[in-house]
């Protein structure tokens, strides 16, 4: 039940603080785009049909391990919410 809380606290951080806060993994999405091209090809080339449904859903089904060492390092951080949210873009703009 823990785990489950958590995810959905998770999932409401990401939804109300950093989607307004224009907040993006850009490497996590790079890494996916590449998977979901591969992917593409691959069924392409076995000549089947594209599932619709894989181009709408686009949300990571996991939390990013730099999500949540990055909230782990400033839950209790004095550090104001514009400043931790800057440290967290640019920990998603590395790779």
């Amino acid at each position: 039940q823990l785990l489950c809380l958590t995810h959905n606290l998770l999932l409401l951080f990401e939804h109300d603080v950093l989607g307004p806060a224009g907040v993006q993994n850009q490497a996590e999405d790079r890494r996916r785009a590449q998977r979901l091209a591969v992917a593409k090809k691959l069924v392409k080339k076995k000549s089947l049909p594209w599932p619709k449904l894989l181009d709408l859903l686009h949300r990571a089904t996991q939390h990013s391990v730099k999500l949540i060492r990055w909230l782990r390092a400033h839950f209790f951080s004095p550090a104001s919410c514009s400043q931790a949210l800057a440290s967290l873009r640019l920990l998603y703009a590395k790779s």
